[in-house]
This record gives C-alpha cells, structure tokens and sequence, in this order.
C-alpha cells in the first residue's frame, strides 16, 4: 500500500524507539512525542492538550488535531473539521495506551482501517 518492496523490508527490520513526555509548562498542557530510528525517522513533536493544532501524523499532509487523554490513553484526533467535536466524530485517530506488560501499543484508525503496532519497553 504505497511502500516499495525495499521499503518494506527496510520497515520491518528497523529498531524505532518512541517516547511521549509531559512538555506542560507555564500553565499550558501539552505532550511531546518523540519517534527515532537509526535510518529512516528522527521527528519530536509537541501538541496540546484539549486544543486544535496542526500536524502531519508521520504522513505527508497536515491535518488538524485534537490530543486528549481518555481513559489513560492519549488519543490524538484527526481531520478537516475545524471542531473539536467534529473532529473527534471523524472517525480518523491515533491511540497510544501503556499495557500491563509494559508495552507501549499504538493503535491507528482511519477511516474504518485499523492498525496496530507494538513498542517493548527497553
């Protein structure tokens, strides 16, 4: 889907290491993510927290975000809409949710496509 061959067998032999951190300051609630890898990838992003921001998502285009925590996960919601609430009805959301193993696992939903991918913890 989109990948060539080489690029796919490059992806799953890479060692990414991800990382969300709390970036609050001055009042202002907000998360960094970071995603480093030895050959592809090295991107740190900070979004707020209950606001709309711009982002790309690891994608090539920009789309408005809203990035909350429910339920002890951060979820960051993704689209067109220019409202938190339209924003969260899309349908379109990235979850990244700490598991009792340690396990960091990212969950990708997009239009009624999911995805998951599972970090250890090193």
């Amino acid at each position: 889907m989109g990948v060539s061959w080489i690029g796919k067998k490059l992806g799953s032999k890479l060692n990414v290491s991800v990382s969300i951190e709390d970036a609050s300051s001055g009042g202002s609630e907000e998360v960094q993510l970071s995603v480093k890898s030895l050959v592809l990838i090295n991107t740190e992003t900070r979004l707020p927290i209950d606001s709309i921001a711009r982002w790309n998502g690891g994608t090539s285009t920009e789309l408005n975000c809203l990035a909350c925590w429910e339920d002890g996960k951060l979820v960051i919601h993704m689209g067109e809409a220019a409202s938190a609430e339209e924003l969260k009805r899309s349908g379109r959301k990235q979850v990244r949710e700490l598991l009792d193993s340690g396990e960091l696992l990212l969950t990708i939903i997009w239009d009624g496509i999911t995805a998951k991918r599972w970090f250890r913890r090193d």
